[in-house]
């Protein structure tokens, strides 16, 4: 997974990658950004990036942990936390952003 776009940008997503080695070559995915502002669709959040993944205490759930904006916030970071998986086609997602 990776950030894209300027950091302080509305438009800042994340996406990812996938490469049959750790060393690549590297192929971006076509659904990317996989985590991105959801203002278009009714909601509060932009400049979603700079992510990392965590898994659940039983290691049967994972999220994803970022950083965006929210309309409340304005300029300041907040920290969300959201579940994330891989579907049955290999595809990952991310159930966000979600501001609740």
């Amino acid at each position: 997974m990776y950030s894209a776009n300027y950091y302080k940008g509305k438009n800042y997503a994340v996406g990812y990658a996938t490469a049959k080695s750790p060393l690549g070559p590297f192929v971006k995915s076509n659904d990317n950004p996989v985590l991105q502002k959801n203002v278009e669709q009714g909601g509060i959040v932009t400049g979603t990036g700079h992510n990392s993944v965590t898994w659940s205490k039983d290691g049967k759930q994972m999220y994803c942990v970022y950083h965006g904006y929210t309309q409340k916030t304005g300029s300041e970071r907040v920290v969300f936390i959201d579940k994330m998986g891989i579907d049955e086609n290999g595809k990952l997602y991310v159930d966000g952003p979600n501001a609740e």
